[in-house]
């Protein structure tokens, strides 16, 4: 069997795309001590937006993954523009010295945010 690239860990917040999918996560401290200490890097899913990307990496996240806060109607205000708030969360990325994707491509990195657009 092969190797992981990366793995999941949802829902970190609750789920902006999926009403009723909540939480597991009470504070970001609490998950350090295993981000820190995981074989592979762990990508936060689960009501992610652009905001919280800081205090993902922070507590120790490789990257996260984006949904509901790019696809959601005036999510953060982006008046219902995918790209708009995809390159908004790219910004933000980018900032904290995460590797970033077009909205066209999968990012397959270890540290970074991706869109898979298929």
């Amino acid at each position: 069997m092969g190797e992981l690239d990366y793995s999941f860990l949802s829902p970190i917040f609750n789920s902006i795309s999926k009403p009723g999918y909540t939480s597991f996560v009470p504070d970001l401290a609490d998950l350090q001590p295993y981000l820190a200490t995981s074989r592979y890097p762990v990508v936060a899913l689960g009501g992610v937006t652009r905001d919280v990307i800081p205090q993902l990496a922070d507590a120790g996240f490789s990257g996260v993954a984006l949904l509901g806060s790019i696809f959601s109607e005036n999510e953060q205000g982006n008046d219902s523009d995918p790209v708009a708030a995809f390159e908004a969360a790219m910004e933000v990325a980018s900032r904290i010295g995460w590797s970033t994707a077009s909205p066209s491509e999968v990012n397959n990195t270890s540290q970074g945010l991706s869109c898979n657009t298929n």
